[in-house]
């Protein structure tokens, strides 16, 4: 994600759901439990392209065993 610089600044939920390739009641979800940080303008969620990195190279591997 970090390495694409055209990628937009913020995305919605529906966009962080496909590139997490979770529900979008999931995502919501995730974010009522600060999970996915956001930004709240008005009634619309957006979620910084920053704060989803940060997501996606904090979480380390499942184990072969979990998996």
């Amino acid at each position: 994600m970090a390495a694409n610089k055209n990628a937009p600044t913020v995305f919605t939920v529906c966009e962080v759901a496909k590139i997490l390739r979770i529900g979008k009641i999931s995502a919501y979800q995730a974010i009522a439990r600060g999970d996915i940080p956001c930004i709240r303008i008005g009634r619309r969620i957006l979620i910084p392209r920053h704060a989803l990195d940060q997501i996606l190279t904090g979480f380390a591997p499942v184990p072969k065993s979990a998996a």
